[in-house]
């Protein structure tokens, strides 16, 4: 079976944000400040909306993390635990609503000048976050893309694909080759490229746990399993197997990469 191509996409060691990122991402919050209240209060515009929307799915998903048989220090049991947690959810709307009018509110003729100070205020704590996690896996346009967003141009077939490969990137053998259902390359490229950042982020938050990898590789694994056309490409397996397609994290002492290997039936 022949090889579409075979790439190895490096992570890149956590990088600083282009300068005028921060700058950018606070100025596109600061412009919707209005619109983004409006969201809020049209979504979560009264108590039932609250409850609804927000206090009852939130408690739904916090109670299986109680486990059963635990007992606090206060000797209340997971049930007594979860009621109270309940109850207190149901009466904070008027907490939750004062504070964020407040956030919103005009000040000095200034609309929402609360939000727009505190967002500016965070622009060094954004600009962290970024660095040290998501950026290293999309990259930015100023300094080149990352390999989350690299590979699905890959598996595309996009034009300037082979020109986004970057310094520690390795093109080992064959060109961009397109494996999306016909007429689907641009969702193929969203759902892949999500499901990549998600991944790499979960794999850097364990510090490269081995189960981590495995498990976030074969969700990769059948993620595109499912998203690609199998007339146009080997099934995908996980671990590596040289006679299939091949796409997951690799890590390997201090280097860690994407590796993409795409095989045609």
């Amino acid at each position: 079976m022949p090889t579409a191509f075979h790439i190895e996409l490096a992570v890149s060691a956590a990088n600083e944000p282009a300068a005028d990122m921060p700058e950018k991402w606070a100025d596109s919050l600061k412009v919707h400040a209005t619109k983004i209240n409006e969201r809020r209060l049209f979504v979560i515009g009264s108590s039932e909306d609250y409850l609804q929307k927000l206090a009852e799915p939130s408690h739904k998903e916090w109670t299986p993390m109680l486990e059963s048989g635990f007992v606090s220090k206060s000797e209340r049991d997971a049930t007594g635990i979860s009621n109270a947690h309940k109850k207190n959810l149901d009466k904070s709307y008027n907490d939750y609503t004062e504070k964020l009018d407040t956030v919103f509110e005009t000040v000095d003729g200034v609309e929402a000048k609360r939000f727009k100070e505190a967002i500016d205020n965070s622009k060094h704590i954004w600009a962290r976050a970024v660095t040290e996690g998501v950026l290293r896996f999309t990259g930015d346009k100023i300094r080149g893309r990352g390999p989350a967003v690299i590979a699905p141009y890959w598996m595309t077939d996009y034009a300037k694909a082979e020109a986004m490969l970057r310094e520690g990137d390795v093109a080992i053998e064959g060109a961009p080759y397109n494996i999306a259902y016909n007429g689907q390359r641009t969702a193929f490229r969203a759902a892949i490229q999500q499901k990549l950042i998600q991944a790499g982020m979960q794999i850097l938050h364990s510090d490269f746990n081995t189960a981590m990898i495995d498990a976030q590789n074969s969700v990769i694994r059948d993620i595109l399993n499912n998203n690609s056309d199998p007339v146009k490409r080997v099934a995908f397996v996980y671990p590596y197997d040289p006679a299939s397609s091949f796409c997951g994290y690799v890590s390997n002492g201090p280097v860690f990469y994407l590796k993409v290997r795409i095989l045609i039936p």
